[in-house]
């Protein structure tokens, strides 16, 4: 208990679709309970209280935030909106995702740019704008280090799904997040100024099931 005392942690897609506990929804009490104080994003609004409601009754303190986060201009305001309220991002947890059905031949371009804008773009984009925050903070506290958190999609972890259900997309777009992931990793250890932030890719579970 209280590893992330002291922390404020963003769990991106903190709500969850129906009843039970998804992974950003179990991701963002977790942390609750291990001291952090949470910043509950998803586009719900309502799934995204929900959440922060759970951490609030437990003594913990979090905060909802409704946002659509394959939209640039939202992820600044999200970002904007937790540091108004907390004055610092430690945990960057983006556990956002949508599946589209459909073989190769069978993808439309639609659903497609609907998978990586989501899925990708959003995983993006939160890093671009939530580590030059953690870098901040590090230069100011040299012994605290910020973590982005990627939820890393279908590759590797749920490719025997692909015998019942057909996902090229995600699995598609699984690849690219990992390798998004590694990519940023690199970017920030190749410049000292930026080594005050962490990348961590995590491989999707079956909670949400």
């Amino acid at each position: 208990m209280d590893r992330l005392k002291g922390k404020v942690a963003m769990v991106v897609g903190a709500g969850s679709i129906g009843p039970g506990w998804g992974n950003g929804k179990a991701t963002a009490v977790t942390f609750a309970r291990e001291g952090a104080q949470v910043f509950c994003v998803d586009r719900n609004g309502t799934a995204a209280e929900e959440t922060a409601k759970i951490i609030n009754d437990e003594g913990g303190k979090a905060t909802a935030f409704t946002a659509d986060v394959s939209r640039s201009a939202e992820i600044e305001a999200m970002v904007a909106a937790c540091l108004k309220a907390y004055g610092r991002i430690d945990v960057l947890d983006n556990n956002v995702g949508i599946a589209e059905m459909g073989s190769v031949v069978e993808v439309t371009e639609e659903s497609w740019d609907r998978v990586f804008s989501v899925n990708l773009k959003s995983a993006y984009f939160a890093m671009k704008h939530v580590i030059p925050v953690m870098v901040k903070h590090g230069r100011d506290h040299p012994s605290q280090r910020g973590l982005c958190r990627l939820l890393s999609g279908l590759v590797g972890s749920y490719v025997e799904a692909f015998d019942e259900a057909p996902l090229p997309v995600e699995i598609a777009d699984g690849a690219y997040r990992r390798l998004l992931a590694l990519v940023a990793s690199i970017d920030l250890n190749a410049d000292a100024d930026r080594r005050l932030a962490d990348i961590n890719r995590v491989a999707e579970s079956r909670l949400w099931q």
